[in-house]
């Protein structure tokens, strides 16, 4: 089949002109400039809730048991992502307190022993969005072998700190 020769001409032309590097459709200008500044942003500030658990009474935390008794507390984390504690501590503010015994109960006749690995830290992973996990401390809570006979029965607060980092990422 022949085209017709004014279509090739112009289909020609175009070609040409395009191999040249000479443009025929519209074109236009327009000014750049560069500019210098700041942006911003603010880090998320980490969060983390710890409360003390409702014990029962635990027949491992008498006088002298060298073995000690497991201390709990609950932990939320409502950070966006999962955390891990990496180690507790006692708080550096407050101190063992005793309520609720068979009489007079000094706080000294307790003592915590703050745990040296993760091995025992139970449920130490909390995943984001975490209510209430029950952590566990193994061993981590001692009474004397003189404590007081109104030690029997209390109920042991322990002000801890808890170290944690960002897991799972």
């Amino acid at each position: 089949m022949r085209y017709p020769r004014k279509i090739v001409a112009l289909a020609t032309a175009a070609g040409a002109l395009a191999a040249m590097g000479i443009g025929y459709a519209a074109t236009s200008t327009s000014w750049t400039t560069v500019g210098d500044g700041s942006g911003s942003a603010k880090a998320y500030t980490q969060v983390l809730t710890l409360a003390a658990t409702t014990p029962a009474a635990d027949s491992s935390l008498y006088p002298g048991n060298a073995t000690g008794s497991d201390l709990t507390f609950k932990i939320s984390n409502t950070n966006p992502y999962n955390i891990d504690i990496t180690g507790v501590a006692a708080a550096s503010v407050g101190s063992i307190t005793t309520a609720n015994g068979k009489g007079a109960c000094p706080a000294a006749d307790v003592s915590f022993t703050a745990p040296t690995s993760q091995s025992t830290i139970t449920n130490h992973a909390v995943n984001a969005a975490v209510s209430n996990q029950v952590v566990t401390l193994v061993g981590a809570l001692k009474m004397s072998a003189l404590a007081a006979d109104g030690c029997q029965g209390a109920t042991f607060s322990v002000p801890v700190t808890v170290t944690i980092v960002q897991s799972g990422s």
